[in-house]
């Protein structure tokens, strides 16, 4: 619940979160060499690159497709709420109450209100 309350993530996302933001910055902003030696891993090597196996990995943890070129085209969200929904999806109604409560109060308290 502390995650929740903070509106922060957890260490794992955290972790998936940057390197898939370098993936993308390879793929959008990188020099020619890089984002051939990147769009190859993404497309044709897949499991047998170490970018191409994580990427795989992400689109599946997070629910993404990596056959739609979102991440090709660096049109794929990495905000903090993209990270968060999958994880909101395992948590039930009443732990999210719980918290959206006591973030209230914490912010009662904190004189936010």
């Amino acid at each position: 619940m502390l995650l929740l309350v903070t509106d922060t993530l957890p260490v794992f996302d955290e972790i998936c979160k940057r390197s898939l933001r370098l993936i993308i910055s390879c793929v959008v902003r990188g020099s020619a060499l890089v984002r051939s030696v990147v769009r190859f891993g993404l497309t044709v090597a897949r499991y047998n690159s170490v970018i191409g196996s994580n990427a795989l990995f992400y689109c599946d943890q997070y629910s993404w497709s990596l056959d739609d070129d979102d991440l090709l085209r660096g049109s794929i969200h990495i905000s903090n709420f993209a990270f968060a929904n999958s994880r909101h999806n395992l948590v039930n109604d009443n732990a999210i109450q719980t918290e959206s409560f006591l973030y209230e109060m914490l912010c009662i308290r904190e004189g936010g209100f």
